[in-house]
């Protein structure tokens, strides 16, 4: 059974809304109003069953695969990073602020299996078509000192040459769907 992503406007009395206290004009929070996440809500649709248990809602998943590529992070790693920054928290769209994880790290696994090598096909076209996607890699995503501007431009670079390659039809040199 597929996920579903509480409401954002759902106020509690113990957690502010994350849009109470992030800056609205960040790189991530414009790059996810932007993106249409309906869209793969509808495309994975036929992925799920209608019974069972209730998987991770798939904005989360598929936010949590586009950070994943943006910061050139591995599964632990991202699930590190998401729980200190609450805009990456914002972009995969959670309403409040979380403490922990919301799923283990091996759950990409499945997701990937679940979706297949269309689907995740189907992530990229759309974030390689956005045209704020490629261009949140050139502002300020990172504090810029020597350490991590340089890291910057290595996951700006291997963002655009995916794209650029993907574009044209050819897979990047040792990936099949551009994830790992």
């Amino acid at each position: 059974m597929k996920g579903k992503t509480a409401p954002r406007d759902q106020r509690n009395l113990f957690k502010p809304l994350l849009s109470d206290f992030i800056d609205l004009n960040h790189e991530l929070v414009l790059l996810s109003d932007k993106i249409e996440w309906d869209y793969f809500d509808s495309n994975f649709d036929q992925y799920y069953s209608s019974k069972g248990r209730p998987s991770m809602p798939v904005r989360l998943m598929v936010g949590c695969l586009l950070l994943k590529r943006i910061f050139n992070l591995g599964d632990e790693t991202l699930a590190n990073a998401w729980i200190r920054d609450p805009y990456m928290q914002y972009f995969c769209g959670e309403a409040h602020f979380q403490h922990e994880f919301p799923f283990d790290p091996s759950d990409f696994v499945h997701f990937r299996k679940r979706i297949g090598v269309k689907g995740i096909e189907k992530i990229f076209t759309y974030s390689c078509r956005l045209p704020l996607f490629s261009t949140v890699l050139n502002y300020k995503l990172f504090s810029f000192n020597k350490a991590s501007w340089s890291s910057f431009r290595y996951a700006s670079l291997q963002l655009r040459s995916f794209c650029f390659l993907y574009t044209i039809g050819l897979n990047p040199p040792g990936e099949s769907c551009g994830l790992s």
